[in-house]
C-alpha cells in the first residue's frame, strides 16, 4: 500500500513535469514553467530513491543509493528556491545565489562521503509497519559534520522563505503572501516531524519525502491566481489600448514606437504627414538611419542608450530629416515601456515640431551676437580715443625745452614726421618718449587718423598677439566674439609700440612681416589682413646690445631703427629745469586752486643739483608734491628729503659741462657715421661750422681712432 501510494505520487510529479515543459515550449517560454518542470522531474527521482531506500533489506545497496537520495533532495530544494525568487523578485538574486552555492557545496560533500553526509556507517535497519507494509529506518554511526550542516541549512532555508514572504508583503500581494507562508509552514512542519521520527518519538514515514506535493499544488495555485489577474488586466488593457489608439490617431503630435534596437514599430498618421514617408517605408526600419543626419549619430546613440539604461523618461530637442532631407527640429519626450521581466520592451516617443520657433530663436541669437560684436568694437575704439585725448592733453602740458639736446630732438621730429619711415625712440624711463611719438604723429600727414598706443611690457604674454593682431571667434578659450587688434584699429594712422624690447621673440617675426608687407593673420584665422600703419617704437633699453645678446631680432631692430631719436635724460639738459618747473608749477597751482607760488634761486639750484634718475616724470611729481606742501606758504617749498640720493650714484651721475658736451658730440658723430661735413653730417645737425666742429673735437680729445660706435 505504501509503495503504491508513493508510485502514484511519482506519476503525478512526472505528469506535472511534462505539462509544465509543454507549456514552456508552446506558450510564453516563461523560465518559471521550465523550472517547475525540472522540479517535478527531480521530485519524482527523489521519491523513487525513497521507495528503494525504505523497501530494500541489503545494507550494502542502501549505502550506495543513500548519497543519491540526499542529493536529489538538495537539488529539488535548489529548484524550489529558484522558482520562488523568479515569481517574487527576479532581479534580486544575491540571497538566492548564496543559497544555491551553499546547497551545491552540500551536494558535493554528500557524494564524497561513502554513506552520504548523514552516516559514517550504517549498522542495522529498524523495520516498522506503514500502511500494512514494512518501512526501513536506518540505524548507524552519525557523521560528526551532519548536525552543524543540518542546523545551518535549516536556518538558511528558513531565512530565505521568510525573505520571500517579506518581498510578497512589500508588493502588497495578499494571495502570494499566504501561499508563500503556507510553503514555509509545510517545510518547517515536515522537518520538525522528521526530527521526531529520527528520535523515535513518533513512528511513521519521513514527511520531507512527500512535502513537495503540497508545495507544487500551492505553486500552481499562485500561478493560477496570477493568470486570473493577468486575464482581468489584459481585458482592461484592451479597453485602454483602444482609447489610447483613438487618441494618438487624431492628436496633432508625432507618435512613434521603437524597439530596443531602434527599429520603428508604429507611427501615427501625423508622423507620416510631417515626414512625407509612407507606412511601408518606415515600419521595421531603423529610425536613426532613416531620419538622423550622420553628424548627429553620436548624440542620438547617447540619448537612446540613456533611455534604455535609466528606464526613465527623457525630454530633448533633436533635429531630424524628413523624406526630402529637410532639417526639422522636434521637441521629443521619450518614455520607456517596461516589460514583466523588468527590461525595456519598447520606447514610446512623442514629439512636437518646433522648427519655426528654433529659426526665430536662432535669428535673435545671431542678432544679439552681432550687437555684442559691434559693442565690443565700439568699446575698443572708445578706449583708444580716450587714450589719445589724454595723450594730447599731456603733450600740450609737457613738450618743453630750449637746450641744445632738446632742439636736436625737435628738429629730428620735424624731419621725420612728414614721412612714413619707422622711428625708434630711445631714452631712459620718464624722459618723454611717448610725447615724442605723439608729436611725430601730429606733425605727420596722418594727423587726422587714429593714433594707437600699445605698452608691450604691460600686456600678459599670452594676450600680446591677440591685442596686436586681433582674433576670430573661438580662437582660444573665452574668445566668444571676434575682436580687432591694435594694428587694425590704427589702420591709416600711427601705432606707438612702447617698451618694444619686451616683445616676445615669436611675435617679433610677425611684427617684422607687418613692417615689410603691411599684412598679418589675426589669431585663429588663415585670412590675411592688409593695413596701412606707420610704426613708432620706443625703448629704455640699449636695443643694439639686446640684439647682440639674442633677445631681440637683428632684422627687426634694423627695420625699426631706420630713423632713431634719442631723448636725453633730464640731468643732461639741466638748463631746461627752470622752464619745466615754471610750467608744472603753473599747472598744479591752477589744479589745486592755489595762488601762484614764486620759486627761490636756492630752490632752483637745489633742483639743478639733483641727478633726476626718474627724469621729467620725477620732476613733475616733485613739483606736485611741493605745491601741496606749500599751500600755506608764500613761496614754493621743496623738501630736501625728496631730493636725497645715494652719494655714490650722485657722484657717478654728476658730470661737468665739458663732459656732457664731449659725450653729445661723440653721439652725433656715431649717428652720422663720423661724417663731419655736408648734408646730414654732424656739423649740420649741431648747426655749427665744419671748422668749429673740428676745433672742438681737437680741444675735447675726440678722434675716431679706437672709438667704437655706441
Amino acid at each position: 500500500m505504501y509503495q503504491s501510494i508513493t508510485y502514484f505520487i511519482i506519476g503525478i510529479y512526472m505528469a506535472f513535469s511534462i505539462g509544465q515543459l509543454l507549456f514552456y515550449f508552446f506558450s510564453k517560454k516563461s523560465p518559471v514553467n521550465l523550472l517547475m518542470s525540472l522540479l517535478g522531474f527531480v521530485a519524482s527521482c527523489y521519491l523513487y530513491f525513497s521507495v528503494q531506500l525504505h523497501s530494500i533489506e541489503s545494507l550494502e545497496f542502501i549505502g550506495k543509493i543513500l548519497p543519491y537520495h540526499i542529493s536529489f533532495y538538495l537539488i529539488q530544494m535548489m529548484f524550489l528556491f529558484a522558482i520562488l525568487q523568479e515569481l517574487n523578485a527576479p532581479k534580486k538574486r544575491l540571497f538566492l545565489n548564496v543559497l544555491l552555492g551553499f546547497t551545491g557545496f552540500l551536494i558535493i560533500l554528500n557524494l564524497i562521503f561513502p554513506n552520504s553526509l548523514i552516516y559514517q556507517s550504517i549498522t542495522a535497519l529498524d523495520r516498522i509497519m506503514v500502511l500494512n507494509q514494512d518501512y526501513n529506518l536506518l540505524i548507524g554511526e552519525i557523521n560528526p559534520y551532519y548536525f552543524p550542516v543540518v542546523i545551518l541549512s535549516y536556518l538558511l532555508y528558513t531565512a530565505f522563505l521568510i525573505y520571500q514572504i517579506y518581498l510578497a508583503t512589500r508588493k502588497k500581494s495578499n494571495s502570494r503572501r499566504i501561499i508563500f507562508t503556507s510553503i514555509a509552514g509545510v517545510y518547517l512542519l515536515s522537518n520538525i516531524y522528521d526530527v521526531l521520527v529520527d528520535l523515535r518519538v513518533i513512528q511513521g514515514v519521513y514527511l520531507t519525502e512527500y512535502f513537495m506535493l503540497p508545495v507544487l499544488l500551492l505553486l500552481n495555485l499562485d500561478i493560477f491566481i496570477e493568470l486570473r489577474k493577468g486575464s482581468y488586466f489584459e481585458s482592461s488593457l484592451k479597453n485602454v489600448q483602444q482609447n489610447f489608439n483613438s487618441l494618438i490617431e487624431s492628436v496633432g503630435l508625432i507618435v512613434i514606437a521603437v524597439d530596443p534596437k531602434g527599429n520603428i514599430l508604429y507611427a501615427n498618421p501625423f508622423f507620416f504627414d510631417f515626414s512625407g514617408y509612407k507606412e511601408r517605408e518606415v515600419l521595421n526600419k531603423s529610425f536613426k538611419e532613416l531620419m538622423v543626419s550622420e553628424q548627429n549619430y553620436d548624440r542620438f546613440d547617447t540619448m537612446f542608450s540613456k533611455v534604455i539604461s535609466d528606464k526613465d523618461e527623457l525630454k530633448i530637442d533633436f533635429e531630424i530629416l524628413d523624406k526630402k532631407a529637410n532639417k526639422k527640429v522636434v521637441s521629443w519626450s521619450n518614455v520607456p515601456i517596461i516589460g514583466i521581466d523588468g527590461d525595456v520592451q519598447e520606447i514610446l516617443t512623442i514629439g512636437a515640431d518646433i522648427t519655426e520657433k528654433e529659426k526665430n530663436h536662432s535669428l535673435v541669437i545671431e542678432a544679439n551676437q552681432e550687437l555684442i560684436k559691434l559693442r565690443s568694437q565700439l568699446e575698443d575704439e572708445n578706449t583708444f580715443l580716450k587714450e589719445n585725448l589724454r595723450s594730447i592733453s599731456n603733450l600740450k602740458q609737457e613738450m618743453i625745452g630750449e637746450s641744445v639736446t632738446m632742439k636736436y630732438v625737435f628738429r629730428s621730429i620735424d624731419e621725420v614726421a612728414k614721412t612714413d619711415t619707422s622711428v625708434l625712440i630711445e631714452g631712459e624711463t620718464g624722459v618723454g618718449k611717448e610725447l615724442v611719438a605723439r608729436s611725430i604723429h601730429d606733425k605727420s600727414n596722418r594727423f587726422d587718423q587714429p593714433y594707437v598706443k600699445v605698452n608691450c611690457g604691460a600686456l600678459p604674454k599670452d594676450l600680446i598677439e591677440s591685442e596686436l593682431f586681433g582674433h576670430v571667434k573661438g580662437a582660444f578659450t573665452g574668445a566668444i566674439n571676434a575682436r580687432k587688434g591694435r594694428f587694425e584699429l590704427a589702420d591709416g594712422g600711427t601705432i606707438f609700440l612702447d617698451e618694444i624690447g619686451e616683445l616676445p621673440l615669436d611675435l617679433q617675426a610677425k611684427l617684422l612681416r607687418v613692417l615689410e608687407n603691411s599684412e598679418f593673420n589675426p589669431l585663429g584665422s588663415e585670412k590675411l589682413k592688409r593695413v596701412d600703419v606707420r610704426v613708432v617704437a620706443a625703448t629704455n633699453r640699449n636695443l643694439k646690445e639686446f640684439t647682440e645678446e639674442g633677445f631681440f631680432r637683428s632684422d627687426l631692430y634694423y627695420r625699426l631703427s631706420v630713423f632713431p631719436i634719442t631723448v636725453p635724460p633730464l640731468r643732461n639738459r639741466i638748463e631746461d629745469i627752470p622752464l619745466l618747473v615754471e610750467h608744472f608749477l603753473e599747472a598744479y597751482c591752477d589744479k589745486l586752486n592755489v595762488d601762484p607760488l614764486p620759486v627761490s634761486v636756492s630752490t632752483v639750484k637745489k633742483l639743478k643739483a639733483y641727478s633726476w634718475p626718474g627724469n621729467v616724470r620725477e620732476l613733475k611729481n616733485v613739483i606736485e608734491r611741493s605745491v601741496i606742501s606749500s599751500m600755506n606758504r608764500k613761496k614754493l617749498f621743496v623738501d630736501a628729503a625728496i631730493l636725497k640720493e645715494n652719494p655714490k650714484l650722485q657722484q657717478k651721475e654728476h658730470k661737468s659741462l665739458i663732459e656732457v658736451e664731449r659725450e653729445y658730440i661723440i653721439s652725433i658723430l656715431n649717428e652720422t657715421g663720423w661724417k663731419i661735413s655736408g648734408k646730414g653730417s654732424a656739423s649740420a645737425i649741431l648747426d655749427i661750422n665744419e671748422a668749429t666742429l673740428r676745433s672742438k673735437m681737437k680741444k675735447l680729445g675726440i678722434s675716431r681712432t679706437g672709438m667704437a660706435p655706441k
